[in-house]
């Protein structure tokens, strides 16, 4: 009798770097098996006081809120960045119009500018695609020959 091969779960590793320098090499299903008996301080929080848990979340998204303005504010006046917050300048479904005027039609990116979309006379010119650019809060600008 042939004996099969028992299937085996690879376990994904990840290093893990603290801020006193420690790395540690941990399994993924050590990490599961470690947050099953030891809950985030999150849950704690929420089931000792359900008020200042709810307090807190309010606290932490008026703060994600005002880094976000703050930080679209730095880009929009070119100031350079002061958090690792990156700012969505397109939409997703601005930038697949994008990528599609570029695909169908001959239009060109600009490198500069994210939200410009170019032309020339070579561009096959589509106003129902512009007109939806447009409405992605892309901008058309006429590129060079």
């Amino acid at each position: 009798m042939i004996e099969m091969p028992t299937e085996t779960k690879i376990q994904r590793t990840a290093v893990l770097t603290f801020e006193n320098g420690v790395r540690q090499v941990v399994t993924l299903e050590g990490t599961r098996r470690y947050r099953a008996t030891h809950p985030h301080p999150l849950e704690i929080l929420k089931q000792k006081n359900i008020r200042k848990y709810r307090e807190f979340i309010k606290r932490r998204s008026e703060r994600m809120r005002e880094l976000r303005r703050i930080e679209t504010l730095r880009e929009k006046y070119g100031l350079e960045r002061k958090t690792r917050f990156r700012c969505k300048t397109i939409s997703p479904n601005g930038s697949a119009q994008k990528h599609l005027m570029i695909k169908l039609h001959n239009y060109f990116a600009d490198a500069d500018h994210v939200t410009w979309v170019c032309y020339d006379s070579q561009t096959r010119r589509s106003p129902r695609m512009e007109v939806t650019a447009m409405r992605h809060g892309l901008r058309l600008v006429e590129g060079d020959e």
